[in-house]
């Protein structure tokens, strides 16, 4: 019933904004705020999260083992902050995650992802963006250490080598999420700095590419020549697109969903090609469609890649496609699945924008 729900555009986009709206004008201990949050325990927050706790999301984490071989990629789902005085505490929490994950789910917990703009200031990654963007070649030659002269640069270099560490012992990959495009430069940039020095050995660090920007074909080879010349292996996380909403006004995005469609199936057969070629690639599919999934185990059998090649990875959210995600799993594919965990307060802000991210999955999980 409630996936029936969620395909219905309209629906989705009234009821995102007045929860949206309900929430940033409601405080915490007003009644009305309690009902709300009540509602979305027992609806979305059940179906799409982990729960609570980490130890909330182990009985989950042995299930998904146990049917299919699938293994979890864990999250505290925490989102965006502009206030300094949680950047420090966030990055702790962050490599507390780690370890706990490490004790209570073992090999079982496959990776971790990192919003950015949660351990650093947001107006730095548009404002390094901006610099970036100002010389279309000077992506290629610059590096974040351009920026190591400036506090609050160093500072938020310093926090994300100190979550590379923890997750290097802890032999748990780390996801960066993509951003807007008004900061992506500058996660790339980071994203590149942080592979260089934690991707030597083993893939530690994963930059993720979405392919409804018009520019990330281009993006994606300098990536892949970058990495090659200066010796790391290339981790990177492939999706369509996070915030179609807010791009769409900027025009940096493809015209249609089937543009989008092919640009993402481009991105895969090269990245495929390209780990078939040489062992310094690493690639995760993070998709909820079906033709996509599809077309990469078809490729990947083309190029005579096994199955269970540890570079290659699939995911999907808890509670959407499960069925595919079994698949593969009972297939011998390395599938993953996302269970994001936290308050139900702390993870409204996460929920709201997988809402209107998986618009369309959830309407084609309906339609099998």
């Amino acid at each position: 019933f409630l996936l029936s729900l969620c395909q219905r555009r309209r629906l989705v986009d009234l009821g995102t904004r007045v929860l949206g709206q309900s929430w940033i004008c409601l405080s915490p201990g007003n009644p009305l705020s309690k009902v709300l949050l009540s509602s979305v325990k027992q609806s979305a927050f059940a179906h799409f999260c982990g729960g609570e706790s980490l130890e909330d999301c182990v009985a989950t984490g042995k299930q998904l083992e146990a049917h299919a071989g699938v293994k979890c990629i864990v999250d505290w789902g925490v989102e965006e902050s502009s206030d300094a005085k949680f950047w420090d505490s966030n990055t702790e929490r962050k490599v507390k995650t780690l370890h706990r994950a490490k004790e209570v789910l073992g090999s079982n917990a496959a990776f971790m992802p990192i919003k950015l703009t949660s351990l650093l200031s947001p107006a730095l990654l548009e404002r390094i963006t901006l610099e970036v963007n100002h010389d279309p070649n000077a992506e290629r030659g610059m590096g974040w250490q351009a920026w190591q002269d400036e506090p609050e640069a160093a500072d938020a270099l310093q926090r994300l080598r100190c979550l590379c560490e923890a997750a290097k012992s802890l032999a748990i990959p780390l996801l960066l999420d993509a951003e807007q495009s008004d900061r992506q430069a500058a996660v790339h940039l980071l994203a590149r700095h942080l592979q260089a020095e934690f991707n030597v050995q083993e893939p530690i660090v994963y930059d993720t590419i979405q392919m409804y920007l018009k520019a990330s074909p281009q993006r994606l080879e300098e990536a892949l020549d970058s990495a090659e010349r200066h010796g790391y292996i290339y981790a990177i996380k492939l999706v369509r697109g996070a915030y179609i909403d807010q791009e769409r006004s900027r025009g940096s995005i493809h015209s249609c969903k089937e543009h989008t469609d092919d640009a993402f199936e481009a991105a895969t057969k090269r990245l495929l090609q390209a780990a078939s070629q040489r062992p310094r690639v690493a690639l995760m599919l993070a998709t909820h469609n079906r033709a996509s999934l599809w077309n990469a185990v078809k490729e990947m059998d083309r190029l005579g890649l096994a199955r269970d090649d540890p570079r290659i990875h699939f995911a999907q959210i808890l509670g959407m496609v499960d069925n595919l995600t079994w698949a593969l799993g009972l297939a011998g594919y390395n599938a993953s699945k996302l269970l994001v965990f936290g308050q139900v307060h702390e993870v409204l802000p996460w929920l709201l924008r997988r809402a209107r991210e998986n618009r369309d999955a959830f309407g084609a999980q309906v339609l099998g």
